[in-house]
């Protein structure tokens, strides 16, 4: 659609940049992910609801060979859809750090964190940049479902130590018993517009925002290396604007939770939680 139709006709159209941090993550994930992004991207440029659109990845392994596989996957990325990604290398300064320095290079009017191992389904990315020409939300969320089928429902309204536990690093006999309470915490996976009377967290699996918000809030906070730097996130967030929860904003997800991560990932796990918690102590017994 050209610039004088959409003028014409009315269309909102927006720039955007996608934001993909790495490390040792399978290639053949990532690559499915960033097609699914690609796909994405035609029909929102065919459709006029964006005028330009990028993916960029941050290398955060520090190993070469990796780095040149990303290389050959951006490659063949280009064959298939006429567009690569743009990869950076960086130190490995964590998960929020990394996707801090990807908006800070970026120049788009939105910002998308996306995890490696998400797949976008049709009109996802569609539904959520319509979603935010109301210009009083800063932020949208999608509906997380597993790669098996079925909500994973990620985002919380009650994220306390027990909640946390029952979902996340308890033995599997002692999860089912807290499963009630677990379910219980989750947000319904229905359209919803959440602002600063509510006190919510969601995952940084995949968010939507307007990147001048973004960094007018400081991005993540890089004190989190790993884990609940997206929680964090969401309430400060919500302590300045409204967050919008969009179920047709919809990603496939392949993660685990930290119970099937490495002893490093549980570590890291446990040392956030304890940071979170300390600087919200409010919502420890919640």
């Amino acid at each position: 659609m050209s610039e004088a139709k959409r003028q014409k006709v009315g269309v909102s159209v927006s720039s955007l940049a996608v934001g993909v941090v790495c490390h040792d993550t399978d290639i053949a994930v990532i690559e499915a992910c960033v097609a699914s992004i690609y796909s994405e991207f035609k029909g929102a440029l065919e459709r006029g609801t964006l005028h330009s659109a990028e993916v960029l990845i941050l290398d955060n392994s520090g190993n070469a060979q990796y780095a040149r596989r990303l290389r050959e996957m951006s490659a063949k990325l280009n064959a298939r859809f006429g567009r690569k990604p743009e990869i950076r290398d960086s130190k490995n300064n964590g998960f929020g750090a990394g996707h801090n320095e990807l908006a800070g290079l970026a120049s788009a009017e939105f910002y998308l964190i996306a995890n490696p191992d998400l797949k976008f389904e049709a009109g996802s990315i569609g539904a959520a940049l319509r979603a935010l020409s109301d210009g009083s939300i800063a932020a949208v969320m999608p509906a997380v479902v597993a790669e098996s089928g079925g909500d994973q429902r990620l985002h919380f309204k009650k994220f306390g130590l027990l909640t946390i536990a029952a979902r996340s690093i308890l033995s599997t006999p002692l999860k089912m018993l807290g499963s009630r309470r677990v379910e219980r915490a989750r947000l319904p996976m229905t359209r919803q517009i959440y602002d600063r009377r509510t006190s919510v967290v969601f995952s940084g699996c995949c968010m939507l925002y307007r990147r001048g918000d973004f960094l007018t809030l400081g991005g993540f906070d890089e004190k989190f290396f790993l884990y609940f730097e997206d929680y964090d996130l969401s309430l400060r967030t919500l302590a300045n604007a409204n967050v919008l929860l969009e179920p047709e904003f919809r990603v496939s997800h392949a993660g685990g939770n930290a119970s099937k991560k490495s002893i490093f990932h549980i570590n890291r796990f446990v040392w956030s939680a304890l940071r979170f918690f300390r600087r919200y102590p409010k919502y420890i017994f919640t």
